[in-house]
């Protein structure tokens, strides 16, 4: 893995290195670089903001920065799907992101997360799943991913290099969910604009709550 370069200042105010290492702080397939946990900035800290539990978004208001890596699918090639499925939600609760796995339907690893991630291919071959699109990327090749649904597949036989950028977003609540929650309420006969409030969280009814809930936090 490249190396991790920090900046900062000296007691006299002038420019410095910090931190010069390796970033191998991570969980699984993601190694963290730097989480900055106000926007804007404050850029007074000494200390290293990754020694903390991992978890896939960043905490609300924050970005995270980080590499992440994508095994090729041979190597779950000979494992049972329910297996799998298994593995993978085992992965995303360690990483306090089990309700990101909102619609696995595609491959199992399909997830979301309120965020919007900046993402470029560093070295390998990866596919972009999405609910109904996906498109192959090559190094070097850029992903803004807007809080959707997605999976990485490396279909190569080498595994596959990612930087990625994680800024908390606003959470998406698009016409399915609206019309999830007027099935299920069964509230055909209520107009747009008061099921639409509901479905933002503001009904006191926890179902109708759950039915509109957006999962908190990817890559």
């Amino acid at each position: 893995m490249p190396k991790r370069i920090i900046t900062g200042h000296n007691a006299a105010g002038r420019s410095v290195i910090k931190i010069n290492d390796d970033g191998a702080h991570g969980l699984n397939n993601l190694s963290e670089l730097w989480i900055t946990d106000t926007v804007p900035a404050d850029n007074r800290g000494k200390h290293d903001t990754t020694g903390r539990p991992v978890t896939l978004g960043p905490p609300d208001g924050s970005v995270r920065f980080r590499y992440f890596r994508v095994a090729p699918e041979s190597a779950a090639a000979a494992m049972d799907p329910d297996e799998r499925r298994e593995l993978v939600a085992e992965r995303f609760a360690a990483m306090d992101a089990a309700d990101a796995l909102v619609d696995t339907t595609r491959h199992p690893a399909m997830h979301k997360t309120r965020t919007v991630d900046y993402i470029i291919l560093l070295s390998g071959n990866v596919t972009m799943l999405l609910d109904d699109d996906e498109v192959d990327l090559e190094p070097f090749d850029v992903v803004v991913q807007r809080g959707t649904n997605h999976a990485w597949v490396n279909h190569g036989e080498q595994e596959a290099l990612l930087i990625a950028v994680l800024i908390d977003a606003k959470a998406v609540i698009g016409v399915q969910w609206v019309w999830l929650y007027r099935v299920n309420a069964g509230c055909e006969g209520i107009p747009w604009h008061i099921v639409c409030v509901a479905a933002l969280g503001r009904c006191a009814d926890n179902r109708w709550q759950k039915v509109a809930q957006s999962p908190r936090d990817s890559a």
